[in-house]
């Protein structure tokens, strides 16, 4: 079988893709294995007595003759990874773009100006963020909002904020016309959704630079700041499925929601880089009903979503679910990872059939 071109797989899909041909390789007879590894490149010398396993041979082996082989086994094999350049319309989701650019506008407020944010805000104008929030928690049943009232000001609200405040933004965000003209940007096209007309896609692309570029410019302060965030990758947010922000002091027994075998959770995480380097996102399992752990999955960049298919082996009332982050720096911040957050469920055992 003639396999396609050679594609370059990032860490995450080919870690992903060697681990699904280990999987259908391993019902195989040891000579079958040895002899398909050979066949399509690979070096299987001995590897049934003394040598690697089959998960490490693949691992060790090129990736466009781990491609051929995955085909081989009927395996779907990622497409080549998108071009790092300005994303096209059809990748870039308008909604999240809006919602990550707002996302760090609102994390620049935190850091410079603070708490006293609210000071800017009429008694009528709290009330009515106060009732965005109970409105929120009503209509999104069976999900923990976020209880910050800054989650819940407009983009112009925020335009007023950075720019009333520059003496504290300024620092960070460095150029106020540039600011302007994305902060007006926001504001356009935040209005184009409201109103129910298209967002054409060089609005979109613009959408998606912007909520890059302020990430950058935050990362770009922390890199200047003699804290451990000028040299460390930090998590922005990890929110899960119910909307629960992940916790860095681990999770309570009274906090953890219940799940069922065979749900789907997914997670929607940032995380910024001073120095701009890659980011690999880690998800495990911890069992403290019996210590146990177990690992989930990787995935990789500034920002992405995780989806985690709920299992039988995931079954106790005392369920964490880590994520960790690490850069490509050979020094961690806390020894094995730079920033990490956990999240904390019950996972219901199956019910048994009624007996008649």
């Amino acid at each position: 079988m003639k396999a396609d071109p050679p594609q370059q797989l990032n860490r995450s899909d080919h870690y992903n893709l060697v681990i699904s041909v280990r999987d259908a390789m391993d019902p195989m007879r040891g000579d079958d294995q040895s002899l398909l590894l050979v066949h399509f490149g690979f070096s299987a010398l001995g590897f049934n007595f003394e040598g690697p396993s089959i998960g490490e041979v693949l691992m060790q082996g090129r990736q466009d003759d781990l491609v051929a082989l995955a085909q081989h086994l009927n395996i779907e094999v990622p497409g080549p990874p998108a071009d790092p350049g300005i994303p096209t319309a059809y990748v870039v989701d308008i909604y999240s773009q809006l919602v990550a650019a707002e996302t760090a506008f609102r994390e620049i407020v935190r850091a410079t100006i603070g708490p006293t944010w609210i000071d800017d805000f009429t008694a009528d104008k709290v009330e009515g963020l106060e009732a965005k929030r109970t409105e929120e928690d009503k209509r999104r049943d069976g999900v923990s909002v976020s209880q910050d009232l800054l989650d819940y000001t407009e983009a112009f609200h925020l335009k007023s904020l950075v720019l009333k405040h520059w003496d504290k933004t300024g620092p960070i965000l460095d150029d106020k016309k540039r600011t302007e003209v994305y902060l007006n940007a926001m504001l356009d096209v935040r209005n184009t959704i409201a109103h129910a007309r298209p967002v054409v896609p060089h609005e979109r692309q613009l959408l998606a630079g912007i909520a890059g570029q302020i990430q950058n410019l935050i990362s770009v302060y922390r890199s200047g700041s003699e804290t451990a965030d000028a040299y460390y990758a930090s998590i922005n947010y990890a929110r899960d499925s119910f909307g629960v922000e992940g916790r860095r002091d681990g999770v309570g027994s009274g906090d953890r929601k219940r799940l069922k075998i065979g749900q789907v959770i997914e997670f929607d995480f940032s995380a910024t880089d001073p120095h701009d380097r890659e980011i690999e996102w880690t998800f495990s399992i911890y069992d403290n009903g019996r210590s146990r752990s177990g690992h989930l999955g990787i995935a990789l960049g500034p920002s992405a979503t995780f989806l985690w298919t709920v299992g039988e082996e995931e079954v106790g009332e005392q369920i964490d679910l880590w994520v960790s982050i690490a850069n490509e720096s050979p020094y961690q911040r806390n020894g094995t990872c730079d920033d990490r957050v956990c999240f904390g469920y019950s996972v219901s055992p199956p019910v048994p059939p009624r007996s008649r």
